[in-house]
């Protein structure tokens, strides 16, 4: 059986490393968006498909937002199950436990779709480009 300072050690770096997951969900989708806005300000213009370009980048751009959101949601989440568990009411910090896992998933979920709309826009782009 573990002792409680070994308990409490395992327990603080767990935590640690969620707030940094977090922080990284919330990079990645934040950094996505900016760059794309920075490609599409190089492409305006350029791109003689422009209903298909701005389709896909619209898509790409609300998903990367949705998931920046939903990572700022993870920390809501964190704040109310430890509210939860120092309250003693465990039934309701494992709902908000749930709850952080799952706009996690949202945002990494948003993430790879959101690349994957923006390389439909980089592809547009390409064969607009592309000598004939």
């Amino acid at each position: 059986m573990m002792e409680n300072d070994e308990r409490h050690a395992h327990w603080t770096a767990g935590h640690k490393y969620a707030i940094e997951g977090a922080k990284t969900l919330l990079l990645i989708n934040g950094g996505g968006a900016i760059a794309l806005l920075a490609f599409v300000g190089n492409q305006i213009g350029a791109v003689p498909k422009a209903e298909e370009f701005s389709s896909a980048i619209g898509c790409s751009l609300f998903l990367l937002g949705v998931g920046a959101l939903s990572s700022a949601i993870i920390f809501t989440c964190a704040y109310l199950t430890q509210l939860q568990y120092g309250n003693n009411n465990h039934n309701r910090a494992s709902h908000w436990h749930w709850a952080a896992y799952a706009a996690a998933a949202i945002s990494m979920a948003c993430f790879l779709s959101g690349l994957w709309f923006a390389r439909v826009a980089l592809l547009v782009v390409l064969n607009a480009t592309a000598p004939q």
